[in-house]
């Protein structure tokens, strides 16, 4: 607890009512780590709170995990994610976003900028990709910036499959029938190691497809639940990929940096 109070404390201490994003670089706490970059801190304007800091700092002393938060001018975090950028790859795991109660569901796009960070900070890092495991009531959440499946274990890819086979929704009927058609071919293959490696690739394949068209409902989370967590994963290359979207967001957001 003293190290996060230090840590709240020194950002502070150090506001810097800026949009521009300032990058720091945490040496090697140890053997075998490389040096990684985290967000020093950025500033935001919220059109209810006022303006608003971002910034990012290890939990620790070893410099393992991290920690990114959004804090008004008298440093109360509002929310915040813990995550790690691995020491030998620089790859991302996210753990877990939390947004104070009082400002849950009420269109603060709090989790939105937190993303935002860590995004900046796969760049800076030149990190592969960044994995998490969705809560099945945030899958869409990831999927909206632009997370895929990463199912590579059979059980988790036979409640996922039908999962999707329940869905009754209208306009989904070749999906389901994707996913029942996989379903059994990972029955059939539960103990064929090289062939359940194409099935779970198919059925990721599958599962991003079927996130990007609930996606497009007016509420996909009521209206295409998920009955469990799903594995996600965001590559370097997939954001690449949708620069534009992100650097759009990062723009809506005021907040000076470019992918």
């Amino acid at each position: 607890m003293k190290t996060v109070f230090n840590a709240i404390n020194a950002f502070v201490k150090d506001f810097v009512k800026s949009p521009k994003v300032k990058i720091q670089t945490v040496p090697p706490a140890r053997y075998g780590q490389l040096p990684r970059k985290i967000v020093k801190n950025f500033s935001f304007k919220n059109k209810l709170l006022g303006d608003l800091f971002v910034h990012t700092y290890p939990t620790d002393r070893t410099n393992l995990y991290f920690r990114t938060e959004i804090a008004n001018k008298l440093g109360k975090p509002l929310a915040s994610e813990l995550y790690q950028i691995e020491p030998s790859t620089r790859n991302i795991y996210g753990f877990q976003i939390v947004t104070n109660e009082e400002y849950r569901q009420k269109g603060f796009r709090f989790g939105e900028i937190l993303r935002l960070s860590s995004i900046i900070e796969m760049i800076e890092n030149t990190s592969r990709y960044m994995r998490i495991t969705a809560s099945k009531s945030a899958v869409y959440f990831h999927a909206k910036y632009k997370f895929q499946s990463d199912i590579n274990d059979f059980k988790k890819a036979e409640h996922i499959l039908s999962s999707i086979i329940k869905d009754k929704s209208d306009g989904f009927l070749d999906l389901k029938k994707e996913a029942y058609a996989i379903l059994r071919n990972l029955k059939k293959n539960s103990e064929n190691l090289p062939e359940l490696d194409k099935i779970f690739l198919q059925t990721n394949a599958l599962v991003s497809k079927y996130l990007e068209r609930a996606l497009k409902s007016s509420n996909p989370q009521k209206m295409h639940p998920f009955s469990e967590s799903l594995p996600m994963i965001l590559t370097r290359k997939h954001v690449m990929k949708n620069k534009e979207f992100f650097n759009k967001l990062l723009e809506s957001h005021n907040i000076e940096y470019k992918i």
